[in-house]
């Protein structure tokens, strides 16, 4: 298994599946429990959005995964260039009420993951880094 992975991939939910897929594959292939992966897969996916949709108006042309497993911790980190959006205007299909369904996925992040970071630069980009460590399990 690769020590991390890292890909960029275009800002639409098209893009969200394969980034959750990814995630999970990786994280199942790091020992992690199906509970953790089930975890990790919901977690990426509200991250995707609040990346590539929530406050923006339209979806973010790429955003940029980085994934690492070390010892018992998940690392990953999705980030996006908000300074640009793929269709100007077009409304978020996959949120009601875009952008406080944001904060949502931000509560659902910080109940499914041990550490949520979300940062936005003066460029425009915009970071989510979120940590996932292994259950110590007694043998």
């Amino acid at each position: 298994m690769p020590d991390r992975l890292r890909f960029s991939l275009p800002g639409d939910k098209d893009s969200i599946t394969a980034v959750r897929a990814a995630i999970a594959s990786y994280a199942n292939s790091a020992g992690f429990s199906l509970i953790e992966v089930e975890d990790v897969s919901i977690a990426v996916t509200e991250a995707c959005k609040i990346i590539c949709c929530h406050g923006l108006d339209g979806w973010a042309c790429r955003f940029l995964v980085l994934v690492r497993a070390k010892d018992d911790v998940l690392d990953i980190s999705i980030s996006g260039d908000s300074s640009e959006v793929l269709e100007q205007g077009r409304a978020c299909k996959m949120c009601a009420r875009c952008p406080d369904d944001g904060e949502l996925a931000m509560f659902i992040l910080s109940s499914l993951m041990d550490e949520v970071t979300l940062t936005d630069d003066s460029k425009g980009t915009r970071t989510l880094v979120m940590e996932k460590r292994k259950e110590r399990r007694e043998v």
